[in-house]
């Protein structure tokens, strides 16, 4: 992952992007549901990643797709 000391602006701007969606995620309960297969999002993800939109297997299915 990028971190702000060698992209700043664009990986600050990305972050806050992403704060906003989890916000959004939040406020019509659907926080922690991934994207894409509707399941719920690992807890050790979301401690980690509190912004996930996905499910490590569908991350890694997305990941393998590349």
């Amino acid at each position: 992952k990028l971190n702000v000391y060698n992209n700043g602006p664009a990986v600050l701007e990305e972050e806050r992007y992403n704060i906003d969606e989890a916000l959004a995620r939040m406020a019509e309960d659907k926080y922690g549901i991934c994207d894409r297969c509707q399941k719920e999002i690992e807890l050790e993800v979301l401690k980690i990643s509190p912004e996930s939109i996905l499910c490590l297997a569908c991350k890694k299915a997305l990941n393998s797709e590349k």
